[in-house]
């Protein structure tokens, strides 16, 4: 009897703001991670933010975001155009980092990026720390 392993294609990219700082950023904008470190399988796209799924499975998304103090915002991740999840983000220091991670199962040609919720929290405009601080992450699990 012979077995056959069938063959995994790997996908896995990390990116991140390379900008000082993004500042007030407005409602519905995606955010654009543009400096990319790894890109394995070539899912995501520097130019408009969005990561493709090259197949289906369960992919793991990880969102780490650094705000200034007296900065708010929120951000979600989003599926297909579809808000998935969110965060919310709260300067209350000299520089405030949020992180969240996600399991999502896609489906092959599902898109998925971070777009900001609303840039008025508490009355302050939204800013992202850039400098790659702020950065995306994504892989396939199975």
């Amino acid at each position: 009897m012979a077995f056959f392993l069938a063959e995994v294609s790997s996908v896995a990219f990390t990116a991140c703001v390379s900008a000082q700082d993004v500042i007030n950023i407005g409602h519905g904008q995606t955010i654009v991670f543009d400096q990319v470190y790894t890109n394995t399988g070539n899912s995501y796209k520097r130019t408009t933010g969005i990561f493709t799924a090259p197949m289906d499975g369960v992919y793991g998304f990880h969102l780490s975001v650094m705000v200034l103090d007296s900065n708010a915002l929120y951000l979600n991740l989003v599926k297909n155009g579809e808000h998935f999840e969110g965060m919310a983000i709260y300067g209350n220091g000299r520089f405030t980092t949020v992180s969240e991670f996600w399991n999502i199962e896609l489906a092959k040609g599902d898109d998925v990026w971070i777009r900001t919720d609303t840039n008025y929290i508490d009355g302050h405009l939204g800013t992202i720390h850039g400098w790659c601080h702020t950065q995306f992450s994504g892989f396939f699990i199975n």
